[in-house]
């Protein structure tokens, strides 16, 4: 039984969740069209019906643990709670620590992303906008889209996002690598350029978050409570978010950089933390007794020295030509539709 993901599976991974998305988005236009003929309304009306939009974000949701389910069955991957590091130890400090840490890189991004956002939207195609996408009217519609763009994406995301395509990609890359292009996939398949920005930020410490504890539990925790807050500001203030700057000027720009310095320092701390702590409880963890393996749970494949040096360099376990090609292949597939979903063609 396969216990590990490896390079190819990531690669096979974000293939199926880009086809979900396409699927799901021709099947979405199809319900759209057909209720629009059978009701003799205007496509852009139903489109932009509630009903639309929910289910919308559900399907959006549906698609990465569909992928992620498909890819188990692919590579025979029946232990997937192993291979996708779902298994942990409830710690209480790590949980509190990592809402903490959720709310004040929301908080400290929320501007940064806003000026990001707002730079380019002067090129995009794709029309800017801060709210969750439909109106919060009540407490009900409140749960409903906590539900649908809290807790699914959390669960679902994290298990293809980090389950699979990060830790198959320390199969093959150290961590600073595995980190960097896991978040970089996970930008890209959001196909926004308003995404962009923050998705890179939420994916880098998504990855961090699983390296140093050794289970996406807590990196569900962190997304849930980021996607919460999000949601949470739209609801009481019905206008996106009453921590955005509605303009922008010298004194805004610097304001914003002031607090993405100090989040970016606050995080780099929560960071520093939580290595020390875990590295202190390792046998708790089942973490690696090496500091530069922590996070890596088994090394079956490696003898002592290899372990010790295993983030310094690339290890390769299996031939993975065709999974490089794969992936290559696959990235630029994502990197074409985010260039045309953002600006009308490839840049």
């Amino acid at each position: 039984m396969k216990k590990e993901f490896n390079f190819k599976d990531s690669a096979i991974a974000f293939l199926l969740c880009i086809l979900g998305v396409l699927c799901a988005s021709f099947l979405l236009v199809q319900i759209v069209a057909g209720v629009a003929t059978s009701t003799g309304q205007d496509i852009e009306a139903v489109s932009s019906s509630s009903w639309v939009v929910y289910v919308n974000m559900f399907l959006s949701a549906i698609i990465f643990i569909a992928a992620f389910a498909i890819t188990c069955l692919i590579t025979k991957t029946k232990n997937y709670v192993t291979a996708s590091k779902l298994r942990f130890k409830f710690d209480y400090k790590i949980f509190i620590a990592t809402i903490l840490a959720s709310i004040v890189t929301m908080v400290a991004s929320i501007n940064a992303t806003g000026l990001f956002n707002h730079l380019f939207s002067y090129i995009s195609i794709m029309p800017l906008t801060n709210s969750v996408g439909v109106p919060l009217n009540n407490f009900w519609q409140f749960l409903l889209i906590v539900f649908l763009l809290g807790i699914l994406p959390a669960v679902c995301e994290e298990f293809l996002f980090r389950g699979i395509i990060y830790n198959g990609f320390r199969k093959k890359f150290n961590v600073k690598i595995s980190v960097v292009l896991s978040a970089v996939l996970f930008a890209l398949i959001h196909f926004s350029i308003y995404k962009t920005f923050y998705q890179f930020i939420l994916g880098v410490i998504l990855s961090l978050l699983v390296y140093y504890t050794g289970t996406i539990f807590y990196s569900m925790v962190f997304h849930f409570v980021n996607n919460f807050c999000v949601i949470f500001l739209s609801y009481i203030t019905q206008s996106g978010s009453a921590l955005q700057f509605a303009s922008w000027g010298v004194k805004e720009v610097l304001l914003t950089l002031i607090i993405f310095a100090i989040g970016v320092v606050a995080v780099c701390l929560f960071f520093a933390w939580l290595k020390k702590y875990s590295f202190k409880h390792k046998n708790y963890y089942k973490l690696d007794s090496t500091p530069n393996a922590l996070g890596d749970i088994e090394f079956n494949h490696l003898d002592n020295s290899s372990a010790v040096s295993y983030d310094e360099q690339v290890i390769v376990n299996q031939k993975s030509s065709n999974g490089v090609m794969l992936l290559i292949f696959t990235v630029l597939i994502a990197a074409a539709i985010w260039s045309i979903t953002s600006f009308g063609g490839f840049i």
